[in-house]
């Protein structure tokens, strides 16, 4: 994977791997058009490199999320037309069971964690009255109070009605 890395870096793309999940990112901040350059290049780059290593793009694993105030920025033309049809961007994407969406307000993420422990809490009663309290409470911690608190930091600054 490291030649892969090398080639983001080469056209300005950042690249998160982790596993078998790869993620290029892209600011569009400061110059949209070398922004695009650089992606359409570098996608052209990686798309070569994949396939003189045998490798394969999964297209229908492949999303484009963007984040910030212009969605509108993104259009067909930033797809190199060799990787096929470009992908339409989604309103959310799972980053490490993580759901963000385009506009970072964490409610697609909220709802599906507050879903979750309900459910959870829901079973565990139906068993909790042969369980001791001791084990009770532990099995809370790892089952419910674990998915409150994971990735709590980007729950930062979100509403107070997902709080609530």
């Amino acid at each position: 994977m490291a030649p892969l890395a090398q080639l983001a870096r080469q056209h300005h793309l950042s690249i998160i791997s982790y596993a078998d999940d790869t993620q290029l990112v892209l600011s569009l901040t400061k110059d949209p058009l070398t922004a695009k350059t650089n992606l359409h290049e570098g996608l052209k780059s990686i798309a070569d490199w994949m396939n003189n290593s045998r490798l394969k793009l999964n297209s229908d694993k492949t999303e484009i999320l963007i984040l910030g105030r212009t969605p509108s920025a993104w259009n067909d033309s930033w797809w190199p037309s060799v990787l096929g049809p470009p992908p339409t961007p989604a309103s959310h994407a799972r980053n490490l069971g993580f759901i963000l969406d385009s506009a970072l307000t964490m409610s697609k993420q909220v709802s599906a964690v507050s879903s979750s422990c309900f459910n959870t809490l829901r079973m565990l009663r139906r068993i909790f009255k042969w369980i001791p309290t001791e084990t009770r409470k532990t099995v809370t911690q790892a089952l419910v109070s674990s998915r409150l608190d994971y990735g709590n930091a980007l729950y930062t600054g979100i509403p107070t009605k997902d709080i609530k």
